[in-house]
């Protein structure tokens, strides 16, 4: 990649960012607890850099679902070598946490990704559509609904729309 290639200088460093991520990885965070930074952010770099490349701004479900992936990856990617990885003193926070837990925090960053992702991509892609769809429905949520009736669709917080 260079700044002078289909990303133009704006996408092509913020995909050089993505590729720094992971040099910083393998020199500096792979041996300390702050080994899943890297991979969030140059998940959530990488795909931001095609959208910046067409000056236009990546929304925030790109961002944020990207850097849930990307720790995901990384917990991922590193169970098939952890038990060489702790012997070798890698010490980045999979191997801190061990096998099994490396696999629930896996499990758990995967599902928060995809409940960011629908959230996000119903209620617009926002930041305030982030705020709005982690919001509780209020008691005037509930209001103009006759007694004893029930809502036409199931009213859970992630699946409201943001106010227009």
């Amino acid at each position: 990649a260079n700044l002078l290639g289909p990303l133009g200088i704006n996408g092509g460093l913020v995909y050089m960012f993505g590729i720094a991520c992971g040099v910083a990885y393998n020199l500096y965070f792979k041996f300390n607890i702050f080994s899943p930074l890297p991979y969030a952010l140059a998940f959530a770099a990488l795909p931001s850099s095609i959208v910046i490349a067409q000056e236009q701004t990546p929304p925030v479900w790109m961002w944020l679902g990207g850097a849930l992936f990307g720790v995901a990856a990384h917990f991922v990617n590193v169970l098939k070598d952890i038990d060489q990885d702790q012997i070798s003193g890698i010490g980045g926070l999979p191997q801190r946490l061990g096998m099994r837990n490396s696999i629930i925090s896996a499990v758990v960053l995967i599902g928060l990704g995809v409940i960011v992702l629908i959230a996000l991509t119903r209620c617009g892609g926002s930041a305030t559509a982030l705020r709005t769809a982690f919001t509780p429905p209020s008691a005037t949520s509930f209001a103009a609904l006759p007694p004893g009736s029930k809502p036409s669709r199931p009213i859970v917080p992630i699946a409201r729309s943001a106010p227009a």
